[in-house]
């Protein structure tokens, strides 16, 4: 096994990707929280922590 460094390139066809998690999100209603201090997301209808969907395809900047 070696230590080498491997870079690979990947190409999206269409669009970006995004990088983004929910608090910076317009479906992101940080004042919306569960029991556990999850903001809401209105897109997927359910509750996260910004660090759960780091790089969420559906995210919107604010």
């Amino acid at each position: 096994m070696t230590n080498e460094k491997v870079n690979i390139k990947v190409e999206i066809p269409e669009g970006t990707f995004c990088g983004g998690n929910c608090s910076t999100c317009v479906h992101w209603e940080r004042n919306n929280r569960d029991s556990n201090d999850r903001g809401y997301c209105s897109y997927y209808t359910t509750y996260y922590h910004p660090s759960e969907r780091n790089g969420c395809i559906n995210h919107e900047e604010r």
